[in-house]
């Protein structure tokens, strides 16, 4: 165990503006689930984490449009359930 005076680094280690603060951690980590989650399974973890932001914000308004539409198709058809009848 080396004892003695601190290395002081010429250069500042402090965060800068660049990345996530750790108070952001939960609302990173809970954007990426839900963009895995909701996709079904086309993209893994890994490659949602290390996705550039802008082409995930893409991915992200692409999906949204889809259930969307989705949604929105399944309020304009009827209402009524229809229940599968027995071919014998």
């Amino acid at each position: 165990m080396r004892t003695g005076a601190l290395l002081l680094l010429p250069f500042d280690l402090t965060p800068n503006f660049f990345g996530y603060k750790p108070a952001d951690s939960i609302t990173l980590h809970d954007q990426l689930f839900e963009f895995i989650w909701m996709s079904d399974g086309r993209f893994d973890w890994n490659t949602v984490y290390h996705m550039p932001i802008f082409i995930r914000n893409f991915w992200i308004r692409k999906l949204n449009h889809k259930l969307a539409e989705r949604a929105s198709q399944g309020s304009t058809s009827t209402n009524k359930k229809s229940i599968a009848k027995s071919p014998f």
